[in-house]
């Protein structure tokens, strides 16, 4: 694999904000991919490895398993090699307030594999409570993309409600 630091932006943005699980799972993987494997000194500067930590550290919270398992992986080559990235990590607390992302990365910080793992779960993040889910919520029942409501009928049934609710003409 070309190392191409260039694209590391798209995956952290598609990692964060895909509604795609396969996806997100493809840049998980990628991103920890490139942690393992990009090893010459200095080509990725100490910002990309935190960018990078702090957004695996979120898909720890992800719905999809195979998410969190590639983010574990990726955290756990971040320990490897740039051990004082991931101590800060470790020590921000906005970052890890759930205890269990907490634990998991002293678990990582202890040197424990923890990769098979696919625990940590993910209240709150997507699933039921997606951003789409919320903006709809939010905007009413309508559909953002039509903005019909679920229950408004189209086509011919349509015109056949809108012609029954019509006064007649006397």
């Amino acid at each position: 694999v070309t190392p191409c630091k260039m694209v590391m932006p798209l995956w952290l943005d598609r990692l964060k904000s895909d509604k795609s699980r396969m996806i997100r799972e493809a840049c998980a993987m990628y991103l920890g991919t490139a942690l393992n494997d990009w090893t010459e000194e200095g080509y990725l500067s100490i910002q990309i490895w935190e960018q990078v930590g702090t957004a695996l550290t979120k898909a720890l919270r992800d719905p999809a398993p195979t998410v969190r398992q590639f983010a574990k992986r990726g955290l756990e080559a971040v320990n490897r090699m740039q051990p004082d990235v991931f101590d800060r990590l470790v020590e921000n607390s906005d970052l890890v307030r759930d205890v269990r992302v907490r634990k998991l990365l002293n678990r990582i910080s202890a040197g424990e594999s923890v990769s098979d793992d696919v625990s940590v779960a993910s209240y709150g993040s997507r699933g039921a409570g997606s951003v789409a889910s919320r903006r709809s919520r939010v905007r009413g029942s309508g559909n953002s993309v039509t903005g019909r409501s679920a229950g408004t009928p189209r086509g011919p049934q349509r015109a056949q409600n809108n012609a029954a609710s019509e006064p007649r003409p006397k």
